[in-house]
């Protein structure tokens, strides 16, 4: 007889199903009687789970919570869905959590969120690109204009003025390693983190992206390219990278670039 099974973390794999299957499996005398579901040995203890119809639709999810609000603490919990939205694919949150009581601002008299605002807390690409310290980086900006040369000078004051003047612009820089390249980018991007636009940093390899603040590679971002001849750009079902770019596209305009 068990009398007690201690609490395993939804992140934990194997041993989470194993656990959820002593709640369910009757009977049995090893691990492998807790795999055997109508007279099938499965491979896995999350295969024999899915057989049981314990997981799926979050279920599992669900139940987890549901366990944890019995004798967690309110931080506890807090933690526990921020692990489960992270980490465990979650595909409907509201659904772990209503598995305890919860409150709403509202119920407070406080005033509640605009859509927008909790439109951007919930997309953490947007988030991030609006998250900047501006008068950390006016400073940063106000410190590393002065210090380029000349040529530098040239580029940093065309893609200024294209995008003050709301003109798409296509600009090439070349130089060794050790010219500058990376000084003239971090200096771009703080004017224009600075003043409240959107900077994208892109590029080719993941190396690259450490020496920008911060870069991200072109695969990762899946930049959105005017591809013809039957070509498309791909972007799989991410809901937060499609409402990033359509919120960067119809608030923002042409003036990022």
């Amino acid at each position: 007889m068990v009398g007690r099974l201690v609490f395993v973390h939804p992140t934990s794999g194997e041993l989470f199903y194993l656990r959820m299957l002593l709640c369910h499996q009757k009977g049995c005398t090893s691990f492998k009687d807790l795999r055997i579901v109508a007279g099938i040995v499965y491979p896995t203890f999350r295969v024999a789970c899915n057989a049981l119809q314990l997981i799926g639709d979050d279920v599992e999810w669900l139940t987890c919570f549901t366990e944890a609000a019995m004798w967690a603490t309110a931080s506890q919990l807090r933690s526990l869905f921020c692990h489960l939205l992270i980490f465990c694919k979650v595909s409907n949150p509201l659904s772990a959590k209503s598995a305890v009581p919860s409150k709403s601002m509202s119920d407070f008299g406080l005033p509640v969120p605009s859509l927008d605002v909790t439109g951007v807390l919930r997309n953490r690409l947007l988030l991030e690109e609006m998250s900047y310290d501006k008068e950390q980086l006016r400073q940063q900006h106000n410190n590393l204009i002065r210090k380029l040369n000349h040529h530098q000078r040239l580029v940093y004051n065309n893609v200024v003025s294209s995008i003050d003047n709301n003109r798409h612009v296509l600009i090439f820089v070349y130089g060794h390693g050790g010219t500058g390249k990376t000084f003239l980018w971090t200096t771009i991007l703080s004017h224009l983190r600075s003043i409240g636009n959107i900077a994208l940093a892109v590029v080719a390899s993941g190396i690259a992206s450490l020496l920008l603040p911060p870069g991200t590679t072109a695969h990762s971002i899946k930049i959105l390219i005017d591809l013809k001849n039957k070509k498309s750009c791909d972007i799989k079902k991410v809901p937060s990278l499609a409402i990033f770019y359509n919120k960067q596209h119809s608030y923002y305009g042409t003036k990022h670039q």
